[in-house]
């Protein structure tokens, strides 16, 4: 916490000052000798206490193991996270939850402390769940990449004998594995693809849905990354013919992340027999995404529906496919339109099929309500080419230039460092901060 000029904190220095001078005991070098000397102890009895604490993980009592992660959750030491990986295998599961949240504690941009009170009130601060912070995205995390004995002791948790400490395990290794790219997470598909694949033919309905959602975030395709494995792909387009719908629906959406051409007949299939139910409008979504060739005339279709979800699905797989031939169907379709939603969907088409400026997407960051569409435009924009977004570096608002940061981060595409490069020295701190965060998460394979 800062201390302001003027506050208790500069008058018990000024304070200390005077006593000594006074005294005639120490000059200025000797006040800074005794200042460094109180630094260096502190400095020493911290490290002590980290030490023993890391020590006490291994202790064979199980309250002094749980009070030793709680400890190291709350301080959130980059340095325990390899050590608390251990106690993912714990034989109790209060244990092995501690030990997931630290792991999650020690990558959030805002760590999560001790309960603090005020007068007679507790507001509760150590409260950590894995799947929000899955759902948050990569920006809720500070950008340093999770050591790999730490995402293999995560996926190992995920077939736990209790599946609530799997479904656990799971999201925090989805949220933890997600912002890996380039070879880092090319290993890592390949070493976590038996364990995923095989959750997905679990009986529990939250652990399949988990895997689903896992596996889009995991194996989502960004630029030119190669196509996604067919093991893993294939036994994604079998889950489409889950039980539960939603977890089928969740499946569609994880197909289209993955860009998986294989579904593209089944989803087809799919769009044909729901229509304009929520299913049919899932999997429609899925081939938006994918925007393989063959699925034009069905998206070209859809631009009649008078459903807005559906006619905007189609606007952006349209985009997607780049014929700059669909951008006056895609004009006439919303000539009469004026849903935020849809009109934004034109701007997104118009900036991929014609060439036009970014200005409508970026300014819709400052809006409550587009600022999530928006974003996820701007960042398939950035993935390809980041440079088109130097502009919006210099916008007059910053929470606009903070949110244009975690783009830049979030598009895997090493050459955005140079757009995000001077976002790093800009004079807001949130913004600069953000920048820094985003210049870590495209390094985070180095």
């Amino acid at each position: 916490m800062r201390t302001r000029r003027g506050g208790r904190g500069a008058v018990g220095r000024v304070g200390l000052v005077g006593r000594v001078g006074r005294a005639g005991l120490v000059g200025r070098a000797g006040l800074v000798g005794l200042v460094l000397v109180g630094l260096l102890a502190a400095t020493l009895f911290a490290q002590a206490t980290y030490e023993s604490t890391v020590a006490e993980l291994q202790s064979p009592d199980h309250r002094t193991r749980l009070r030793a992660v709680r400890a190291l959750k709350e301080s959130a030491f980059p340095e325990a996270a390899v050590p608390v990986a251990a106690l993912l295998a714990d034989p109790y599961d209060d244990v092995q939850y501690e030990a997931i949240w630290t792991e999650l504690n020690i990558s959030l941009v805002e760590k999560v402390g001790p309960a603090e009170r005020s007068g007679i009130l507790v507001r509760r601060r150590d409260v950590i769940e894995a799947e929000p912070i899955f759902t948050a995205g990569p920006t809720a995390l500070a950008g340093d990449a999770t050591p790999p004995p730490v995402l293999a002791a995560l996926l190992r948790a995920t077939t736990d004998d209790n599946p609530r400490v799997g479904v656990e395990a799971l999201y925090a290794f989805g949220a933890l594995a997600g912002p890996l790219a380039g070879a880092a997470r090319m290993d890592l598909r390949r070493t976590a693809r038996p364990t995923l694949v095989a959750l997905l033919g679990s009986t529990d309905p939250v652990l399949r849905s988990g895997a689903v959602r896992v596996i889009g975030r995991a194996y989502g395709r960004f630029g030119t990354e190669p196509p996604v494995d067919t093991l893993v792909g294939d036994a994604l387009v079998a889950v489409l013919n889950d039980r539960e719908p939603v977890i089928a629906r969740q499946a569609m959406e994880a197909l289209g992340q993955m860009r998986y051409d294989r579904a593209v007949q089944a989803l087809t299939d799919l769009v044909s027999y729901y229509g304009g139910r929520e299913s049919g409008t899932a999997a429609l979504g899925g081939l938006a995404a994918i925007a393989h060739p063959s699925s034009a005339p069905v998206l070209l279709a859809a631009l009649d529906t008078r459903d807005d979800t559906r006619k905007r699905v189609a606007i952006e797989g349209l985009a997607r496919l780049g014929d700059p031939a669909a951008h006056a169907a895609i004009a006439a379709a919303l000539a009469r339109e004026r849903g935020a939603a849809l009109q934004l969907a034109g701007h997104f088409a118009a900036a991929l099929l014609a060439g036009a400026d970014l200005d409508p997407l970026v300014n819709a960051l400052a809006g409550t309500r587009t600022r999530a569409q928006a974003h996820a435009y701007l960042v398939e924009v950035a993935a390809a080419t980041p440079a088109r977004l130097a502009p919006a570096t210099r916008h007059a608002d910053p929470g606009v230039r903070e949110e244009v940061a975690d783009i830049l981060g979030e598009s895997r595409n090493p050459d955005a460092l140079q757009t995000l490069a001077p976002l790093t020295g800009d004079a807001d701190p949130d913004v600069a901060a953000a920048a820094v965060r985003a210049s870590r998460r495209l390094r985070v394979d180095a």
